[in-house]
């Protein structure tokens, strides 16, 4: 009988696979099992998958062709044998010890359908983390599914609903009511799944221990590169909304939903400006006339919490390029002051940063 199962999709990434699973030999017994999920990564990796999966007798591997990691984490929770499932990425690193007191502390409350804990962000530079920002919330406490969502723009700022790797899952939620990944989504479809998770859940735990450190790509056009296969980025906000939508409907237009869609809409039309040149900065502003969200979103934030999202209603292209491009220097100026340990190097970034403002 397996209580947890651990799935964890890969991509040419194995930093933290061994301690995951040492971790989970030394406090969860026999009672779990480790899916690593091949996203169709190269060579190296996949073999040392499968050398793993040889090693440890409660590690399973599985190959597929590169999908995502939505793909490989709805493969997992199709062979998941687990009670419980629980999400992690393969870079990151998590305290077993703290995820076990967790999973106690679900066991010992039948009426919670998921547990969540708290986190870290860590940045890195060169190897070295240069800043740290734990993400908890204040204290513990059980929420009934009314509860969460009346505090589901709370939560959300505190980052508990977006990931799904600092949470606990009953698989039995997960299968009776086919929840699965939405795989055409690039970004947020870790809240688009949970979102759709809390609607069908009935009681929840949180828990203010940071659990999970979740490891921050030093790679800056990561994101970026994400959000430029996104053919559409007005689709994909009334996507995002339109699943969101679905607990102001039942809860009759819960304050707490309108918050979060107009902060997720400011998020990622500041994203999608970052990372686009002048001439495709004109076309965001041209595709996202006809969005039927975006007056709500305009009414919702604050004037100094919708800069972006006002500037592309107003279509003023040329003041989101020059704002985008000002705060891309001074974000590459305010990393390289933080990860140097050189006070020439900082002194001249200093003064770069006043020429620009």
């Amino acid at each position: 009988m397996v209580d947890v199962s651990f799935i964890i999709p890969i991509y040419n990434n194995t930093f933290g696979l061994r301690e995951y699973i040492n971790g989970a030999e030394k406090y969860f017994s026999a009672s779990f099992e480790v899916l690593l999920i091949d996203d169709g990564s190269e060579q190296e990796t996949s073999k040392l998958c499968d050398k793993l999966a040889a090693d440890y007798e409660n590690v399973k591997c599985f190959h597929q062709k590169n999908s995502g990691a939505s793909a490989a984490r709805n493969k997992g929770i199709q062979i998941a044998e687990g009670k419980y499932i629980i999400f992690l990425d393969s870079d990151d690193s998590v305290d077993m010890n703290g995820l076990y007191s967790c999973y106690l502390k679900m066991k010992d409350h039948p009426s919670a359908d998921l547990l969540i804990y708290g986190l870290t962000m860590d940045y890195y530079k060169d190897g070295n983390i240069y800043r740290s920002d734990k993400l908890a919330h204040k204290e513990e406490r059980c929420m009934s599914n009314a509860d969460a969502i009346r505090n589901i723009y709370q939560l959300y700022k505190e980052n508990m609903l977006s990931p799904v790797w600092n949470k606990i899952h009953k698989k039995a939620v997960i299968e009776n009511n086919k929840l699965r990944f939405d795989e055409s989504m690039i970004i947020y479809e870790d809240l688009d799944f949970e979102l759709r998770y809390l609607m069908y859940s009935t009681e929840m735990i949180i828990i203010p221990d940071t659990v999970y450190h979740y490891r921050q790509s030093e790679d800056e056009g990561n994101a970026g590169r994400r959000l430029r296969r996104i053919p559409s980025i007005s689709d994909f906000l009334e996507k995002i909304t339109d699943t969101a939508q679905l607990i102001n409907d039942a809860e009759e237009q819960c304050s707490g939903v309108n918050r979060m869609i107009a902060d997720i809409y400011e998020i990622l039309l500041r994203e999608k400006a970052g990372v686009s040149s002048l001439k495709e900065i004109k076309y965001l502003c041209e595709e996202m006339k006809g969005n039927k969200y975006l007056d709500r979103v305009l009414n919702t934030l604050p004037e100094n919490r919708r800069v972006y999202t006002t500037l592309i209603a107003e279509s003023k292209a040329r003041a989101i390029f020059f704002r985008k491009t000002k705060t891309k220097v001074r974000h590459r100026a305010a990393v390289l002051i933080k990860s140097s340990d050189s006070l020439i190097l900082n002194n001249i970034l200093n003064k770069l940063k006043k020429m620009i403002r």
